[in-house]
């Protein structure tokens, strides 16, 4: 069948990578990795003329995704190991954080999300029979994503 009502195309350009490395040494490691991502972000209204006759349309600026974790671990004796991590993640918003998918609004000044995390562990393994393990994990959310809208009383529906 036609369309009705919804004719929208979103468009998701991303392009990413990411490196990692270790080291160890006797009883000691550790390692580290970083992340990018790139996230470009388009619509189209088949259904809706935009400014110049042809579909309504909407493109985001590139976005930049970033992620840094490092950690390590060390043996304390042959029966105990300490381990430590710590993280960061700068998350590109979704979608609907970048460009309204019902109105094709772009939002100006879309935030990443920002993630914190710090992990520290112990093993504790003195015989093959008994052994224990003890792990502590904090994360910090900061500019979560949500989308909300308001219907304007022309009918319009904008984000908030």
């Amino acid at each position: 069948g036609d369309k009705v009502d919804y004719n929208v195309d979103n468009t998701v350009d991303w392009f990413g990578g990411f490196a990692q490395g270790e080291y160890r040494q006797d009883d000691v490691s550790a390692y580290g990795m970083v992340g990018l991502s790139n996230i470009k972000y388009g619509y189209t209204n088949n259904f809706v003329a935009g400014p110049d006759g042809g579909a309504l349309t909407s493109e985001s600026d590139n976005i930049l995704g970033v992620q840094i974790k490092g950690g390590g671990l060390a043996a304390v004796n042959d029966n105990v190991d300490l381990y430590a991590n710590i993280g960061y993640v700068s998350k590109v918003p979704i979608f609907d954080g970048v460009i309204d998918d019902r109105a094709g609004v772009l939002n100006a000044d879309p935030k990443n999300e920002q993630f914190y995390s710090f992990e520290f562990g112990a093993y504790w393994n003195p015989d093959p029979i008994l052994s224990a393990k003890l792990h502590i994990y904090s994360q910090q959310c900061e500019d979560r994503t949500f989308t909300r809208s308001v219907q304007l009383a022309a009918g319009a529906e904008v984000p908030i």
